[in-house]
């Protein structure tokens, strides 16, 4: 399995050069603000071919529409090459603006466990 990960401001760092998993955490915003910085990690993750990526946004806040279209093409350009999406634990927040824009419809979602916490600054409902 090789491991991304990414830190607003961090370096990417990589372990195993080939895997058939690749799993990247998403931390804070995922937003036009850090969209090129997460682009350039899903490009050097999809130059693997993996047969599954993983995006883990169990600590990601929140998402905007530019975050959406990343993930689409994403899924896309993963299914064109026999790979799959999968986002991972998504909290309530973010879960819901990927239901409101049908990302859900195409990109398989891995609910948090349920622990009863809810995700990074977001209240229970």
């Amino acid at each position: 399995m090789s491991q991304f990960r990414y830190e607003e401001g961090a370096a990417m760092a990589m372990t195993a050069p080939v895997a058939s998993l690749i799993e990247i955490e998403i931390r804070d915003r995922f937003d036009q603000h850090t969209i090129a910085s997460v682009a350039d990690v899903l490009d050097g993750a999809h130059a693997i071919r993996p047969h599954r990526l993983v995006l883990d946004l169990s600590d990601c806040t929140a998402i905007d529409a530019s975050a959406v279209d990343l993930l689409l093409a994403t899924h896309r350009r993963l299914w064109h090459d026999g790979g799959r999406l999968l986002l991972r634990a998504p909290s309530c927040r973010v879960h819901r603006l990927l239901n409101l824009a049908h990302v859900t419809d195409v990109v398989e979602v891995e609910p948090a466990a349920s622990s009863g916490r809810t995700g990074p600054g977001e209240d229970a409902l």
